[in-house]
């Protein structure tokens, strides 16, 4: 594998850094939508919207910061 890497010359080093940024992505979109299945939205958005009316925005935003 490090022959190959060698032969492809200073070209190579960014084409790494880009598939070890790449992967990196991956990883966390697969994060952030595995932790989005958990909540349910029309519920969540239902919620907030009654504290908004109910003049509690402070709960509001307590809540939207534990879903984050």
């Amino acid at each position: 594998m490090w022959g190959l890497i060698v032969k492809g010359g200073p070209v190579m080093v960014p084409i790494i850094i880009g598939s070890i940024i790449g992967w990196a992505l991956v990883l966390e979109r697969l994060w952030v939508f595995r932790r989005m299945r958990t909540v349910n939205s029309y519920e969540f958005v239902q919620e907030i919207f009654r504290n908004i009316k109910s003049g509690n925005t402070k709960s509001a935003m307590q809540l939207c910061e534990e879903n984050i």
